[in-house]
């Protein structure tokens, strides 16, 4: 957001501070949209979240403890924690990849107790 009165000066030049945060954050933001390394990409989002607002309360744009200026970032930041740890969803492309590394096993089987066995292989036998 612009300071009131200042004129919109155009795209940041390449390669600057600005640039190199602004690429990280979209970089970011699509792979947690894919749902691709979501653990990752959502714990460097929180840090380039919590390093610009703190950045912003250093420099004084921004209020210090949280007031409607920074509220935005710290819930951006606590969402960027959370989605670090739930993980990625059943429909992300994690889960996607986790499922194909993992042979499809069936449902869990219980061992039969040794009675059940002989009696089984008694009844069996009687036919």
């Amino acid at each position: 957001m612009l300071p009131a009165g200042q004129q919109f000066a155009g795209q940041p030049a390449p390669f600057t501070d600005t640039w190199i945060v602004s690429v990280l954050s979209l970089a970011g933001a699509l792979l947690l949209l894919l749902g691709l390394f979501t653990r990752i990409a959502s714990l460097s989002l929180a840090a380039i979240t919590a390093f610009a607002y703190g950045a912003g309360a250093l420099s004084g744009s921004a209020h210090w403890p949280i007031t409607e200026v920074g509220s935005g970032a710290v819930l951006a930041f606590c969402l960027f924690l959370t989605f670090a740890v739930i993980g990625p969803g059943q429909f992300s492309i994690d889960a996607l990849l986790a499922n194909r590394r993992r042979p499809h096993q069936p449902g869990t089987t219980v061992e039969l107790s040794p009675w059940i066995k002989r009696q089984y292989r008694r009844h069996s036998l009687s036919r």
